[in-house]
């Protein structure tokens, strides 16, 4: 079964956009909402190890800002989660959680496309015009400093469309959402749980 995530298989003859300008607005639609959601999961790491009003400048929030690589963030978050659960159980945002890292990590891979695409330029006729005459339209390729994206034949792995790009930042978006939504959850359930042991 696929996943929302998995690479969309591209027609290899497909025209891109023939405006570049929108293949850079979708780019930096894409981005920004991934940014959005590094934030939120930010604020699920903070909730999980910091109980404190000072929780987004708490020392463990910090070192979280400090990690860069996806997985990396994942698996602090994972094993944060882990041992808080282990000495409250609540087995509803525990699976809840582990299902949010799984996306968060599935999409991370159209993020890096994104990220380490460039514009690319390509020339074909047009077959929508009577006479066809040739025309520059412009995908987003993964940059030739990443050989393993490239075939041998020179073709590339991926070649995304301004639609495309633009559906992967809205599911980027729809996910910080349900961060969100979650880390609320988590911060009542923290707090409630708190207060029995007061």
């Amino acid at each position: 079964m696929s996943n929302p995530w998995d690479m969309p298989v591209s027609a290899p003859l497909r025209p891109g956009t023939r405006v570049e300008e929108e293949l850079f607005r979708a780019v930096g639609y894409a981005l920004t909402h991934w940014e959005g959601l590094e934030a939120e999961l930010g604020g699920v790491y903070a909730v999980l190890t910091a109980v404190s009003e000072e929780r987004y400048v708490a020392p463990t929030i910090r070192a979280f800002g400090v990690v860069t690589n996806t997985n990396s963030r994942a698996e602090m978050i994972a094993h944060a989660a882990e041992a808080l659960f282990w000495l409250r159980p609540m087995e509803e945002l525990e699976i809840e959680l582990k299902d949010i890292l799984k996306n968060y990590r599935g999409w991370a891979a159209r993020r890096n496309d994104i990220a380490h695409g460039c514009s690319t330029a390509s020339q074909h006729p047009d077959y929508d015009a009577e006479d066809q005459p040739n025309i520059t339209t412009y995908c987003l390729c993964p940059s030739h400093g990443h050989s393993r994206k490239w075939a041998l034949s020179m073709e590339p792995l991926y070649h995304y469309i301004p639609a495309e790009i633009e559906a992967f930042g809205s599911a980027f978006d729809a996910l910080a959402h349900r961060v969100a939504d979650f880390s609320e959850r988590l911060e009542a359930w923290r707090k409630k749980d708190a207060e029995k042991d007061d």
